[in-house]
């Protein structure tokens, strides 16, 4: 079976860090549905970096409607929860 490849380009190294931080901000109530400026102050990221994170996440299948695949609270399905 080939090996999954997926690119990551940015001005920055995906940190395996950083992708934990979006994955449990995608773990909360409201995943990644908030507002760019609300991600900065969940993850602690920086501008640039929140969204190529959450953008590449959803591209690699990690985040499925901006929501953590693996929420083990709801059973694994995805919740429509806003604040």
């Amino acid at each position: 079976m080939p090996a999954l490849q997926l690119s990551f380009n940015g001005t920055f190294a995906l940190k395996k860090e950083d992708l934990l931080k979006i994955l449990k901000a995608a773990q909360d109530d409201i995943g990644l549905k908030d507002n760019r400026q609300g991600l900065m102050e969940r993850t602690g990221l920086g501008n640039e970096k929140v969204l190529r994170i959450k953008s590449w996440a959803k591209r690699s299948g990690l985040v499925n409607d901006q929501i953590f695949e693996g929420n083990h609270e709801t059973g694994g399905k995805q919740t429509e929860k806003r604040r």
